[in-house]
């Protein structure tokens, strides 16, 4: 789960307006929404007014109320989940007494109904929720992208058929890494997932290899915007009669040979 997000601050405050700036993007968070209900309704009432925003955004609200409280606070969300920040208050400036009529940007709703309903976006396009009218920073549609690439995995000494691992650290914008293997003679073997949820610098245990075939290994790392396969490396199980053979990096133009068998003496 993200951090809870700072509140939000306050410019440009009117009768029926205020420019809302957002705080920063706490730990754990790809994006802020900004949410905001009347002082005198519950916490559950609280209702989305933009999402998709990036720290530090400014919203500028409008058709509010005059000489009315308001609660807005922000909420951090990230691929653990969303979080809510601590509110802020807002008053707005008491109704006019005289002279002429206050100016609404927007005269298609009156002050007050800052929900004018659910937007429904063209076919083809991903849903997001508008910033309206007279807003300095407009929020786009939030397209997550790819984690980096990872590094490659680094076995220990084998033990027999089975073997320890250990992985690099998280690459930007993965949550965990999955190891996948195939064998390595097989031009047509399709890439298995063998242990998923791997943590940055965590360690893993590989077992029931068999002896003397020749595997390849990589690392996954998974995001919010899908998966990036890292850099492979081969393995070659140790033979029953044999030395351990060490793992060797695969280069992209390049495959190496299988390990020469052990000399037994014999021509």
């Amino acid at each position: 789960m993200p951090e809870a997000p700072s509140r939000p601050t306050f410019f440009g405050l009117t009768q029926t307006s205020v420019s809302v700036r957002l705080p920063s993007l706490p730990r754990g968070a790809i994006s802020l929404a900004i949410q905001l209900k009347g002082s005198w309704q519950d916490e559950w009432q609280f209702r989305d007014f933009a999402r998709g925003l990036d720290g530090f955004a400014t919203v500028h609200v409008n058709r509010l109320q005059p000489g009315t409280s308001y609660h807005f606070r922000a909420v951090a969300s990230g691929p653990g989940g969303a979080t809510a920040g601590r509110w802020a208050l807002l008053a707005t400036d008491p109704a006019y007494t005289g002279g002429p009529a206050p100016y609404y940007p927007d005269t298609r709703y009156p002050p007050g109904n800052f929900d004018p309903g659910p937007f429904q976006p063209p076919a083809g396009f991903p849903p997001y929720t508008p910033v309206y009218p007279n807003t300095p920073v407009q929020p786009q549609p939030v397209f997550a992208l790819p984690p980096g690439a990872p590094g490659r995995p680094e076995f220990a000494l084998p033990e027999g058929g089975n073997v320890s691992f250990s992985v690099p650290g998280l690459p930007e914008r993965a949550t965990a890494m999955t190891l996948q293997g195939r064998i390595a003679d097989d031009a047509n073997g399709t890439w298995q997932d063998l242990i998923a949820g791997l943590p940055g610098n965590g360690r893993g245990r590989i077992e029931a290899l068999a002896p003397g075939a020749a595997y390849v290994f990589r690392l996954v790392a998974i995001g919010e915007g899908g998966r990036t396969a890292g850099a492979e490396i081969r393995f070659v199980a140790p033979r029953a009669d044999g030395p351990a053979p060490q793992p060797v990096p695969v280069r992209p133009d390049e495959f190496p040979a299988p390990a020469p068998a052990p000399d037994d003496g014999n021509e």
